[in-house]
């Protein structure tokens, strides 16, 4: 039996209604692909098993996709069209303050950045009213009618975005009698078209932040000029090229720090392979596992006790992986009572081992007995980012309410071997909690700044010091942190381009919630991943990882 949580994936199951296919089989009638060919009529939009194999017009070329797959890649396409435009709209907003303090300086370039600004949201397939968002929204209570509709509002929707793309000397192909995308024997490979186009919008994002940058060089030098005593020595120890991959959701160490996960969007011939496992040995890189899991495993992490690993997709599956004496990891039973609603944004488990926290459209808090997740509380709100506190006592919750961040506190409570979930909400209202020694959360807002809240002795806040709003003027991407250093300081790094020096930038924030420079590597990441103990960190720049270890004795 597999372990794989089969739930609802946001997925409308449709029955067919051609003439041709009422006596067939009611499984085979579900529908199971759709035509983009803008020639066809409705009727042929969709296609179930049944009707696949019947005669078609040879003169029509069919551009056909798997429907399962074409509606998870729409929810992933929403969600990063989101941020990307979440991303656009604080550029504008610190643009336009830069625009106050020098007007006449930025007055010629602030035209070309707001256009290119306005051509990023004008290429995102999900616009105000549009039947794509109503569709995925509705779900399973979508019906065939508006799966119809939503198909020819996107077949119209690939003249515009390529419309666009052509005003900004885009490179792609035109076939003036055909779709104006690639596809091969009359099958459209979905997932490769939306990548390419998120890829395009990329690059102009990136585009538009350089040209903000290069109007915006008054704070790049605040990190050289804190006081700082230069005491690590980060250094190259290994680099992993040509992987098949072009994003990573995230990545996690084990407890020993000597095996490292992630997990990805791979799209190998087989779209099945979507999580790694690499082994760091003696200073050497070497890969240990392709593990099987599709759609795209967006979240994972490690037991406490042992090197298992969960594992999470964007089809709600949680999978559970045990080391086999080989070294190889093989799928362990792992059972749940009630379906996990949504995209997994992240997985935690406390140091027991026996607490596991999910975040997704909703937060679910399990403990692990017997190979059985128990669910032991629930809460209806979309979740990015968790941790528990170094005390095992306090789970903190990074929540997304209509587009707003808002950061929870839930006590875990035992009684024997009872557990009890209590919110707490933003603040600690119970002395009953032992004393908590510091714990540091941090998570990136969609503004891209660093949010820094620190727990300890029963109190809670958001550290706001000068420090760190200087840090959040600067202009910065792939932002890693440390969490489990110790007690007296957490490590920081993050990639920024100085005078058209690409580098990143190790930092420590100490006791005091003061940020120094520990050292500057001339290697620039899109994400950051510090190991456990900060003495590893993996840089990923977008087709390589390349990983530095602190060869000193002390941080």
């Amino acid at each position: 039996m597999s372990s794989q949580i089969l739930s609802n994936s946001g997925v409308p199951k449709l029955i067919c209604q051609k003439a041709i296919c009422e006596k067939q089989n009611p499984k085979n009638k579900e529908i199971f692909s759709c035509n983009l060919q803008k020639t066809l009529n409705d009727d042929a939009i969709t296609d179930c098993k049944g009707c696949i194999g019947k005669q078609k017009d040879r003169n029509i070329n069919y551009c056909q996709i798997n429907f399962q797959d074409f509606f998870l890649q729409l929810i992933t396409q929403r969600k990063e069209e989101q941020e990307i435009k979440a991303q656009v709209s604080e550029m504008e907003r610190r643009l336009q303050q830069i625009v106050e303090n020098a007007k006449q300086e930025i007055d010629r370039a602030e035209v070309n950045i707001k256009k290119i600004g306005e051509t990023i949201k004008s290429m995102c397939l999900f616009q105000n009213n549009s039947k794509l968002e109503e569709c995925l929204r509705l779900k399973e209570q979508t019906s065939l009618d508006l799966v119809k509709k939503m198909i020819k509002e996107f077949r119209e929707k690939i003249t515009i975005i390529e419309d666009n793309q052509q005003q900004n000397n885009q490179q792609i192909n035109i076939n003036p009698d055909k779709l104006n995308i690639i596809y091969e024997n009359g099958t459209i490979i979905i997932d490769d078209f939306l990548k390419k186009k998120l890829s395009q919008m990329s690059q102009m994002l990136n585009s538009f932040e350089l040209q903000v940058q290069q109007i915006n060089r008054t704070n790049d030098n605040f990190i050289q000029q804190q006081n700082q005593i230069i005491n690590t020595n980060y250094k190259q120890i290994g680099k992993v090229d040509n992987l098949k991959f072009k994003k990573i959701y995230n990545l996690r160490f084990n407890r020993s720090n000597n095996l490292f996960a992630f997990g990805t969007n791979n799209l190998d011939n087989n779209k099945a392979y979507c999580a790694e496992i690499w082994k760091i040995d003696n200073n050497k890189i070497k890969q240990v596992q392709q593990l099987q899991q599709y759609p795209d495993v967006t979240a994972l992490c490690f037991s406490k006790k042992d090197d298992s690993l969960f594992t999470g997709s964007l089809d709600s599956k949680i999978i559970y992986w045990i080391p086999q004496s080989d070294g190889q990891y093989k799928e362990q039973e792992l059972k749940i009572r009630k379906d996990i609603k949504g995209q997994i944004n992240y997985i935690e488990i406390n140091q027991k081992s026996n607490i596991l926290a999910v975040g997704s459209e909703e937060l679910n808090i399990y403990t692990i007995k017997n190979n059985e997740l128990l669910q032991i509380t629930q809460y209806l709100q979309q979740v990015k980012n968790l941790a528990f506190s170094n005390c095992n006592q306090i789970i903190i919750a990074q929540f997304m309410i209509n587009n707003k961040e808002k950061i929870e506190l839930f006590q875990i409570k035992q009684t024997g071997e009872n557990f009890e979930i209590i919110n707490l909400g933003e603040v600690i209202q119970t002395q009953e909690i032992q004393p908590i020694t510091t714990t540091r959360f941090l998570h990136i807002n969609l503004q891209n700044q660093i949010n820094l809240f620190q727990l300890d002795n029963n109190r809670f806040q958001k550290i706001e010091n000068y420090s760190i709003k200087k840090l959040n003027s600067i202009e910065k991407c792939g932002i890693g942190f440390c969490s489990n250093n110790n007690n007296r300081f957490n490590l920081l790094a993050f990639s920024q381009n100085i005078n058209n020096n690409q580098i990143t930038q190790i930092l420590k924030i100490n006791e005091q919630n003061q940020v120094t420079l520990l050292q500057s590597i001339q290697q620039i990441g899109l994400k950051l991943f510090f190991s456990n103990n900060g003495q590893l960190l993996v840089i990923w720049n977008g087709d390589s990882f390349v990983i530095y270890k602190n060869t000193s004795q002390t941080i």
